[in-house]
């Protein structure tokens, strides 16, 4: 893929959870990919218990969760991305259910999370 952007002279999007789910470390991958990243895709990644391998299944309970409660090292990604002065967005990208949506107030309260999530990891100083 990197090397296709850089034929291209094409930017891209950086997903925490996607890397996450094939198994990437997500600062090595952030680096290789370095200038070339243009907006990051923000959720955390959650190992099912148990094997179930069906998409709908990993979409509501594995992928795309709140930061902090899966498997990702995202406040160290936030702390690089902040070190290397990323201006670019940073999208948080959390499905429905681990937003609690069917909720405003909770859904309210999760959003506040991320916020205090992300700016909790940035490097003070």
């Amino acid at each position: 893929m990197i090397n296709f952007a850089r034929e291209h002279d094409l930017d891209v999007t950086f997903d925490t959870c996607h890397a996450g789910s094939v198994q990437l470390e997500l600062v090595p991958a952030y680096e290789l990919l370095g200038r070339r990243v243009a907006n990051v895709h923000f959720s955390d990644l959650v190992p099912l218990r148990y094997d179930v391998n069906l998409a709908p299944v990993r979409l509501l309970f594995a992928h795309h969760q709140m930061p902090g409660e899966g498997c990702l090292p995202l406040a160290e990604m936030v702390s690089r991305l902040a070190t290397d002065g990323f201006s670019g967005p940073i999208t948080v990208e959390i499905g429905m259910v681990a937003l609690r949506a069917w909720s405003r107030s909770q859904l309210r309260r999760q959003l506040a999370r991320v916020v205090e999530y992300i700016r909790s990891a940035i490097p003070q100083g």
